[in-house]
This record gives structure tokens, sequence and C-alpha cells, in this order.
């Protein structure tokens, strides 16, 4: 099967539903304030962004392949638009900033979604771009206790949904030939065994900081070069 066509079928007609881990989706949600903290003000596409959550109080555009994520961005206020992020219809230079939360691992185009992306932002414009570590502590110690090879977010027996895997290494140059400037790395958090059962939630998120290319989440915010 096409990858494209297993990502709408996953995607389009998803049942909307939260975070199985729902302190997790707060970190994240944390971290892409922080990034969005240094970004222009103006006009923010989330793209990839399911209900609206990581971009809540900022002057945001919704753009999803789910209907019924939408649907719920739209009853929350904000404007959403329905389609692929492979062809985004909007006018060059229509916004100040762009989010793409765990969109990335998705595309079998991620360069191409990098083009889409800079088209839409000015010289100056600000990506934030969260992607799973393929690095991250987390992934490394499922590897090694229980030896799950199949990368993060792929089911055994499944089509993958993650088609690609990123960790610094590999995506500062990704970024830079799509024209984009890194201004900052960060993480979200470090998962660590035990992290669930002791509740330790800060000092995942102090690690996140602390030790960004293990963390869970790669956070970079980049700069639109030219």
């Amino acid at each position: 099967m096409d990858p494209l066509e297993v990502q709408r079928k996953v995607f389009d007609n998803e049942v909307l539903e939260r975070s199985r881990n729902p302190r997790h989706a707060a970190m994240l949600s944390e971290t892409v304030a922080g990034l969005l903290a240094s970004c222009p003000q103006g006009r923010v596409l989330d793209l990839g962004g399911y209900s609206g959550d990581y971009t809540a109080g900022r002057k945001a555009v919704v753009f999803d392949l789910s209907w019924n994520a939408l649907k719920e961005a739209k009853r929350r206020g904000l404007p959403a638009v329905q389609g692929d992020f492979h062809h985004l219809p909007f006018k060059p230079r229509a916004f100040a900033a762009v989010v793409a939360c765990h969109v990335l691992e998705h595309s079998p185009d991620p360069s191409g979604v990098l083009r889409e992306i800079g088209a839409l932002l000015p010289e100056g414009g600000a990506l934030a771009l969260l992607l799973p570590n393929a690095a991250g502590a987390g992934q490394i110690w499922k590897l090694l206790a229980h030896g799950d090879v199949k990368p993060a977010g792929n089911r055994p027996g499944e089509p993958p949904q993650h088609l690609h895997q990123y960790t610094r290494r590999n995506l500062e140059p990704l970024l830079a030939a799509a024209a984009f400037r890194v201004s900052r790395w960060a993480g979200d958090c470090v998962f660590f065994p035990g992290v669930f059962r002791w509740r330790a939630y800060g000092l995942a998120r102090l690690m996140g900081r602390l030790l960004p290319s293990r963390a869970e989440s790669l956070a970079v915010l980049c700069r639109k070069a030219r």
C-alpha cells in the first residue's frame, strides 16, 4: 500500500481521543509553549494540529487530516482546515510561524513538507518542530530490555505509521537543505524505568531539559534563512 494512503486510513476518520499518557501530553504542550514564546507575533499554522491543543492562546489555524479532530477545533472557536500537509492551500508568507508537533515522521516526503512549510513563512519566520527521538532514552531502554526493534510508533503486524526515524544528527542537515537555520534545541522529557510507577514526572521533565539529545521528543526552533 502507498505510504501516504496508510496515513490517510489512520488519520482521515480517526476517532477523537486524548493521549493515553496525559502527563506526557502536558509536557509536550509545555515544550511547544516554550518554543512559541521565542516565535514572531502573528498568525500561526498548527500543522497536523489535531484539535488545536498545542497552540492554545495564539492566533492559530489548525490544519489536519482528521475530520473529527477538526470538528473539535471548530467547536473551540479555532479556524480549521482539512487536507494533506504535502499540499498546503495557503498563500506564500501567510504565517509568522508554523508548529508541527509529531507530524514529519508520518510523511513519505519530509523534504517536500519542509519546502511547503518554508513557502508559507517570510525570511526570519519560525518553525517549531517536534519529533519522536530515535536516540531517546526510552527507545534505547525498550531495545535493551525487551528486544523491541520496531521503531517508536510502529506496532508489529500493522502498516508503519512512522515512516522515518529522527535524531539530532540526521535532522539538522534535512532542515538546512530546506533553508532552515536551527536557533534552539530542546527536549520534552526523558523516560526511564519506573518514571510512571513512581510518578517522577518532574524529574523526567528536568532531565529532558538537561539532556535534550536523550529526550523522548526532539524539539527544535528554526528560522527561515531565505
